[in-house]
């Protein structure tokens, strides 16, 4: 029973998060075309960037392919770095303070918080270059 509850509490976290990017929507227009702009162009790029790499991992030999995965780092690295610069937030969803105000354990708060993260446009656009890796390199 305590096991359903905490998941209860997490899908709780889910929503909450859920309620505040719809609310940051309704808010702003410009938040809408931010995100049809990212669903309808920069995440089809990130997915031929991801078939690129992967691509580049397939097919050459092992000297490479390590040479290939430290451009794709570097490029990974330069993404996390020049986004901040630019002006555009990386993530907001990681100010726990606005949660204390729930009765929620600090593993659910912390777990709620790392697995919601997973919603955010940076992590959006580089899941499919990670997957990427993680294909190329495991197989063989």
């Amino acid at each position: 029973m305590a096991n359903n509850d905490g998941m209860q509490q997490i899908r709780l976290l889910f929503w909450l998060k859920t309620k505040l990017l719809l609310r940051g929507y309704v808010k702003s227009k410009s938040e809408w075309l931010g995100t049809l702009l990212m669903l309808f162009t920069f995440v089809p790029g990130s997915i031929a960037i991801a078939f690129v790499a992967l691509f580049s991992y397939t097919t050459r030999a092992m000297p490479d392919k390590g040479h290939a995965l430290e451009l794709t780092l570097f490029g990974i690295y330069l993404f996390w770095l020049l986004i901040p610069i630019m002006g555009y937030s990386l993530s907001d969803g990681y100010d726990v303070t606005k949660l204390f105000v729930f009765p929620l354990s600090m593993r659910k708060l912390f777990t709620g918080v790392l697995l919601s993260s997973l919603l955010d446009r940076p992590v959006v656009l580089l899941m499919p270059l990670f997957l990427s890796i993680l294909i190329g390199f495991s197989s063989g």
